[in-house]
């Protein structure tokens, strides 16, 4: 045999196996992403005083406080009051 033919050979061979390489891995790649997922959230709703110093910047439109308390950690956008449970949108109408 000579040099071409076994090289022809060699590259079938190997053209088989990355073919075969390419397979494999698309199989695994649809079974992995047709797993059933666990879409979860969780949303922590902070109860405070109706008297909170967030409910009287939305009651106000005071926007500059509203912002500053939001940035600050001192309140959420998931407060609700202790007294009706209204959320922010609420208290500002």
């Amino acid at each position: 045999m000579d040099f071409c033919a076994r090289l022809r050979a060699r590259l079938r061979i190997l053209g088989k196996r990355v073919l075969q390489l390419e397979i494999t891995m698309s199989r695994f790649a649809r079974a992995w992403t047709n797993l059933p997922r666990m879409d979860c959230s969780m949303t922590v709703i902070k109860v405070r005083p109706v008297s909170a110093p967030i409910f009287k910047a939305c009651r106000e439109w005071d926007l500059d406080t509203a912002k500053y308390l939001m940035e600050s950690g001192e309140a959420s956008f998931c407060d609700v009051d202790d007294e009706y449970r209204n959320g922010l949108l609420e208290v500002s109408q």
